[in-house]
């Protein structure tokens, strides 16, 4: 019994520093700030209107879903890798979502909203 509890106390410490490690593999303490593309991104679309950021993993890899509501019919929708490339974009209108992010934002695991600004 006393070794079963010590393997689950080394299994949950092997986890966490797992999910640690994971939490941001683009090698930054703050992305928002630390990555210019994004900075930049955000500073562009802050005055457009209802901003968020999401950090997610996606195929093991740390990526950004920046959304931007223009008003409620009209909105974007991207998915981008730490070094600022674009995975998928979608646009949201009256009849729906356009684009290739409907799938892989399915997939994307561990999201945490970064930034939230509405207008």
């Amino acid at each position: 019994m006393k070794k079963m509890l010590i393997f689950f106390v080394l299994l949950g410490m092997i986890s966490c520093k797992r999910e640690a490690m994971n939490a941001n593999t683009c090698r930054v303490g703050n992305p928002l700030t630390e990555l210019q593309w994004l900075n930049d991104r955000v500073a562009q679309s802050a005055t457009l209107g209802n901003l968020a950021v999401y950090q997610a993993i996606y195929q093991g890899q740390t990526v950004f879903a920046i959304r931007l509501y223009m008003g409620p019919d009209a909105g974007i929708y991207n998915i981008h890798r730490c070094d600022g490339s674009v995975i998928c974009s979608s646009t949201i209108t009256i009849v729906g979502e356009q684009g290739d992010c409907g799938p892989i934002r399915n997939e994307l695991t561990n999201s945490l909203l970064i930034l939230e600004k509405n207008q």
